[in-house]
């Protein structure tokens, strides 16, 4: 299997467990939290089908981190009951160690292939795949203790990472 192929199926494979993952979810805004890294990565699929057939690729920026605070200030507000859901968690750990391989092997692609516009365009997957690790390792933190974790001074720069 090619690079591109391979990272297709990356991008569906991660895709398939964010739209799966908010059906084991009662939290309607925790459930918008996975449809938005859903979305990205259906973003991350058309943008390497694209480079099948041309140079000139701009995945431009992820928002998501930004989009996630507001809804963690919406559950906050609404003070939805949230609490730990084992399941839940040990799902997300599965999806973090997706991300950090993904990450991993755009970043190892990226000093492979011979077009720069490629290279770019990986090195952008592999940081785009490292903010979703970051979203998720705080989504855990958040799942097991909502009330510490709203709490915590890192809920507050999720945009500017």
């Amino acid at each position: 299997m090619d690079i591109i192929n391979f990272a297709l199926q990356l991008e569906v494979n991660e895709e398939n467990l964010y739209r799966g993952l908010p059906k084991k979810i009662k939290s309607r805004n925790i459930r918008r939290i996975f449809k938005l890294l859903a979305e990205d990565e259906a973003k991350h699929y058309r943008t390497i089908e694209k480079m099948r057939n041309t140079l000139n690729i701009n995945l431009g920026e992820t928002d998501i981190l930004k989009n996630v605070k507001t809804i963690f200030e919406e559950v906050k507000q609404n003070q939805e009951q949230l609490i730990s859901q084992t399941e839940i968690i040990e799902l997300l750990k599965e999806a973090q160690g997706l991300e950090k391989k993904n990450e991993e092997f755009y970043t190892q692609k990226a000093n492979e292939v011979p077009k720069e516009a490629q290279k770019k365009l990986f090195l952008k997957l592999a940081n785009d795949e490292k903010k979703h690790c970051f979203l998720i390792e705080n989504m855990i933190k958040f799942l097991s203790n909502p009330t510490l974790w709203m709490g915590n001074e890192e809920y507050n720069h999720l945009e500017e990472y």
